[in-house]
């Protein structure tokens, strides 16, 4: 009885320090967190994605067709378009709709940036050919909207298969 006795006083130890650590873990993960947060350069952050996103074949594919609207260059903007996508999209609903949504802008945009990304994974009703969900920023002076595109593979290239205008 004394053997039985004694096992779980020391498990009942075991377990305080495996705790312990456990705790003190969690302890110091939230402090990094949050040491993180209070140092953090937000506009510096949102460069540094930018940048990584620029890397990538889609997120300059979504750049691209951002910066055809935002130069009125709406036929342009058309070709990057998936065969399906140029059919829902005629380059006059897409000049109409980009200029819907940025017409209440006291100034004119002035400039595009990728700033989110996900892949096919991370989001339910992706395609078998998709590559990734982009969403741009088109910015102006005190006012902001984007467009989400989904990237996909067609005959080998990247276009844009979807589009979702204005800010979530």
């Amino acid at each position: 009885m004394k053997i039985i006795a004694d096992m779980y006083r020391r498990a009942g130890i075991l377990l305080l320090v495996l705790c312990s650590i456990m705790i003190c873990g969690e302890v110091f993960a939230a402090r990094s967190w949050w040491e993180k947060l209070l140092h953090s350069n937000p506009e510096q952050d949102q460069q540094e994605r930018t940048a990584e996103i620029l890397q990538t074949p889609e997120g300059q594919l979504a750049k691209k067709f951002a910066q055809r609207l935002l130069e009125a260059r709406f036929a342009e903007a058309h070709t990057l378009l998936s065969r399906d996508a140029q059919t829902e999209w005629p380059v006059a609903k897409l000049e109409k709709t980009y200029k819907d949504m940025v017409g209440y802008f006291l100034n004119p945009p002035r400039r595009v940036m990728p700033t989110m990304t996900m892949q096919p994974w991370q989001w339910p009703d992706s395609h078998p050919n998709d590559v990734a969900w982009v969403y741009t920023a088109i910015e102006a002076e005190g006012d902001n909207e984007g467009i989400v595109t989904i990237i996909s593979k067609e005959n080998g290239a990247d276009v844009i298969r979807w589009l979702e205008w204005g800010r979530p």
